[in-house]
């Protein structure tokens, strides 16, 4: 499993101006990570490099900025 920006164990908290001015700005980064991760243990495990990207309300967001930054 992979752990988002802000959650479980990461850093940050919700609960300050400077985490509430700056909510979702770098939770991209996290799917784009995860995306390389799996792109290449697929590519050196010959498995299908095919990946699905879903995000439903905030995370559909994330999920499109992702792939506009990897594309």
């Amino acid at each position: 499993t992979f752990d988002a920006r802000g959650h479980q164990e990461s850093s940050g908290t919700l609960f300050s101006y400077s985490s509430l001015k700056n909510y979702g700005n770098d939770e991209y980064r996290d799917i784009v990570a995860i995306v390389n991760f799996l792109y290449h243990y697929n590519r050196e495990n010959n498995l299908p490099r095919d990946i699905i990207i879903h995000g439903i309300c905030s995370g559909a967001f994330h999920a499109a900025k992702a792939v506009a930054h990897l594309k």
